[in-house]
């Protein structure tokens, strides 16, 4: 079997540039209690590059904004797609959240006294090796005297590692974002064709675009791992 890995941008981006993908990810995928405060039917893509003073800036692979339940106040739901462990994730994430918020001041969209919008940021990461490095700034940190704490940056970010994912938890997502993780866990061997039958059906109530999406890194992912010998044979799979 190949090691090499389809990389996790592109058709994550295309994924998850979704509105019913995220909304499935958070109510799927999210055990936190404020995500049942969040009112995933605002959800509304951010773009996620600006030009700044001639230079491109990134702040994330997919960042939406959606209201909380019964308030008007908002906040920044930052994607960002892994297919390798990144041992420094927490600083990228804490730059990327403080991009946003620059951006969001220097356009004036929130004024002195107002507050800064909450950035939830999420890692989804698709790769084969446990994730085990840092999630937050604060344990990347140099040891320092105690009082010297106080004033360094906080950041944390909420991992969804695919493959460590418990089954059971799996077995029981009902939303749309549960079909590309066990897509992910395809190996040779399994039960292709009932599985990809069951997407396959389960999609025709999703929009077309997603419907494509999920078509192509069928076939392209089904190569990758051996599990498809040609283009006749996945057609044959796919019914």
């Amino acid at each position: 079997m190949s090691k090499r890995r389809l990389p996790a941008d592109g058709a994550y981006k295309a994924f998850f540039s979704d509105k019913q993908m995220v909304a499935s990810l958070l109510q799927d995928f999210v055990p936190k209690k404020f995500v049942s405060d969040m009112d995933v039917s605002t959800l509304e893509p951010f773009p996620t590059a600006r030009v700044t003073k001639g230079f491109s800036q990134r702040y994330g692979d997919v960042i939406w904004q959606l209201r909380w339940k019964d308030s008007p106040c908002y906040l920044f739901l930052m994607l960002e797609f892994q297919s390798r462990v990144h041992p420094f994730m927490p600083v990228r994430v804490l730059v990327y959240s403080a991009l946003l918020w620059q951006y969001l001041i220097d356009q004036g969209k929130i004024s002195p006294g107002e507050g800064l919008p909450p950035v939830f940021p999420i890692v989804l990461y698709n790769g084969r090796e446990k994730w085990k490095a840092a999630r937050d700034v604060k344990s990347l940190l140099h040891q320092m005297p105690e009082g010297m704490r106080a004033y360094q940056p906080s950041q944390k970010f909420f991992l969804i590692d695919e493959n460590a994912l418990p089954q059971k938890i799996l077995d029981a997502a009902k939303g749309v974002s549960a079909h590309l993780f066990r897509l992910e866990r395809l190996k040779q061997g399994d039960r292709v064709a009932g599985i990809l039958r069951t997407i396959n059906a389960d999609l025709q109530n999703y929009p077309e675009s997603l419907r494509q999406t999920f078509d192509e890194w069928i076939y392209l992912f089904l190569k990758e791992r051996k599990i498809l010998r040609s283009d006749a044979e996945y057609l044959q799979i796919k019914g």
